[in-house]
């Protein structure tokens, strides 16, 4: 007997279909993604307090979160300062900071 709950990850019938279906568009999503990924960090290179995200030659990021750094002390505002006036533009954007 089992002590402890676990999850049913099993997906139905119908579910794989459209995984599979999803699959197909995959390398055009991305694409897209890429595509704006350099739009916005071509537009906000050089704003003194936001870094965009560093991407080494050997990569191919897939930008499934835009994440870029801000400097809260060449911005002139908070971190959260900054999100709040993003979202009041219709774009979301939240604070991260990994655990070390």
């Amino acid at each position: 007997m089992y002590t402890i709950i676990g999850y049913n990850y099993r997906m139905t019938a119908i579910q794989a279909t459209i995984g599979l279906v999803q699959l197909r568009k995959l390398d055009g999503f991305n694409a897209q993604r890429r595509k704006n990924a350099d739009y916005l960090t071509k537009n906000i290179e050089g704003i003194k307090g936001i870094e965009p995200p560093y991407v080494r030659d050997d990569v191919k990021h897939v930008y499934w979160a835009y994440g870029a750094r801000v400097i809260e002390e060449d911005l002139g505002i908070s971190r959260d300062t900054f999100a709040k006036a993003l979202l009041a533009e219709g774009i979301r954007a939240e604070g991260y900071c990994p655990i070390p």
